[in-house]
């Protein structure tokens, strides 16, 4: 929501801080930032946002800030989205850029293995552009696996779920934990979709993409998954 903070941090060649930071804050309702004037010693950079959002389940403003991530190449792009597949892909990159990938590499297989991880059999795309009120697959995709996420979590229990998919997914590129993905299933599935599409669509910001079909996908497959065992 507006006046939410934002930061950029520039990263050296070698991917490590440089000292270089620049804040700035969300200057709409539909979560539009603005840094100005960014000069960086490398085109890569990290940022972060911190505040409260509009909560896709509810349709209402949280009750409490969240923290989202992102890392990204910016070289070739003046804007980056922050979502909830940023924030997840995040530690994932690092891990990869230590295994001594490129950028582009890092970016482009943990981007695969977190759509791998929901089940979601999308090809892979820069994560920074993604937008829950744009129309391809992958949009989509995003409010999907946002959804998933969110069902009826407070904050702190959203923050905490993030934290241990995120973990789990930045060792190997895989989300292991069974136990976990069968309640994020469960809770999804008390959840009333109609719902949740008038919520998103009551705030008049755009266009919702298909993301009904990704949820019962994930439903269909862990309830396939259990059945196996």
């Amino acid at each position: 929501v507006s006046n939410t903070s934002v930061k950029l941090f520039g990263l050296n060649k070698d991917f490590i801080q440089d000292g270089t930071s620049y804040s700035g804050k969300v200057v709409s309702e539909a979560g539009d930032f603005s840094l100005q004037r960014v000069s960086l010693s490398a085109p890569y950079a990290t940022l972060s946002i911190n505040g409260y959002y509009r909560n896709e389940v509810t349709g209402k403003i949280s009750n409490s800030p969240m923290e989202l991530r992102a890392i990204t190449d910016l070289s070739k792009r003046s804007s980056v989205n922050l979502n909830l597949l940023t924030h997840l892909e995040y530690d994932r990159v690092f891990a990869l850029l230590d295994s001594e990938y490129t950028f582009a590499g890092a970016k482009k297989q943990s981007e695969r293995e977190i759509f791998g991880a929901f089940f979601v059999g999308e090809q892979s795309t820069n994560f920074e552009n993604l937008d829950i009120f744009k129309q391809s697959n992958q949009d989509a995709a995003l409010l999907g696996i946002s959804v998933l996420l969110q069902s009826s979590l407070s904050e702190g229990e959203l923050t905490e779920l993030m934290a241990h998919v995120s973990s789990d997914i930045e060792s190997d590129g895989k989300w292991d934990d069974d136990t976990l993905k069968t309640l994020v299933a469960d809770n999804a599935f008390a959840l009333d979709l109609a719902k949740v599409r008038e919520n998103i669509e009551s705030w008049k910001f755009g266009d919702v993409p298909g993301f009904e079909t990704y949820v019962e996908e994930f439903w269909r497959r862990s309830e396939e998954h259990t059945s196996e065992l």
